[in-house]
């Protein structure tokens, strides 16, 4: 699970559908977004923001892509548009994590 910028977004995987769900959060009511998921590699894992607090990186368990990147939407609050992926060298990867 992660916090979109500002803290005004949730970020749940969502293992066995393959997806992220998609939250909107506000006095600490969470709502689904109208687009409640995204795509995502086969079983993510770990969702997290990258240092820039510009990009979502999802971590997947299930083979190539290890890793999905999204950015966030400018014109829909919370939303996540996917912008890549990287691959992995190595299998089945368990936890990352992000450097400041």
């Amino acid at each position: 699970m992660s916090f979109g910028p500002s803290n005004e977004a949730v970020y749940v995987a969502n293992r066995d559908k393959n997806t992220v769900a998609e939250f909107s959060f506000s006095a600490g009511t969470l709502t689904a977004l109208s687009t409640s998921t995204i795509a995502t590699g086969s079983v993510p894992i770990a969702v997290l923001m990258d240092s820039s607090s510009s990009n979502l990186l999802v971590l997947n368990n299930g083979g190539s892509p290890a890793i999905n990147i999204y950015t966030f939407s400018s014109t829909t609050t919370g939303e996540l548009v996917s912008t890549g992926s990287l691959s992995s060298t190595g299998t089945d990867p368990v936890a990352m994590a992000v450097t400041h």
